[in-house]
């Protein structure tokens, strides 16, 4: 969001921002050694193609260099019984179809188990209702009504 490019420059760091897009990446051809993205843009999907942003990586990154792309996990965990659930999870992806795509790619996956913990049961509320709506979230809350954690499982998907 060009919106907050000013608001990025003015952290403190004296990191170098710039403004791009996964198609448009503003660095010169082989110029990075490693790419990372988090749960933005490499949702590959039927309905969309996320080919051009990897042939965009493919040409800033140096020879030897990767793409870490950190996914949810829709098979294993709470968290993805919630993402299977949801009408608005769907974007990104509800079965195998983004796994399957990185493989197809190349792309080597480690699949990891982590968990939210939360200090008081209405945290995880308030963070299960921001994450899916509230039919979902309360479902699932009725179904767990002592438990102030969940079970997320993520994707490291590694491309060179």
């Amino acid at each position: 969001d060009v919106r907050l490019l000013g608001a990025a420059r003015a952290r403190p760091g004296g990191a170098r921002v710039l403004y791009g897009s996964a198609e448009q990446i503003p660095l010169p051809e082989a110029s990075v050694d490693v790419v990372h993205a988090r749960f933005a843009y490499f949702f590959p999907h039927p309905r969309w193609d996320v080919r051009p942003g990897l042939d965009e990586v493919a040409r800033v990154l140096r020879p030897g260099g990767a793409l870490v792309v950190i996914d949810n996990d829709t098979e294993r965990g709470q968290f993805a019984e919630l993402l299977r659930a949801s009408t608005n999870a769907a974007a990104q992806g509800q079965d195998t179809y983004a796994r399957e795509w990185w493989a197809g790619v190349g792309a080597q996956t480690r699949e990891v188990m982590s968990s939210w913990t939360f200090d008081s049961r209405a945290d995880l509320e308030a963070v299960l209702r921001l994450e899916f709506e509230r039919g979902v979230a309360d479902a699932w809350l009725a179904e767990h009504p002592a438990t102030t954690s969940l079970s997320y499982g993520y994707l490291l998907h590694v491309w060179r």
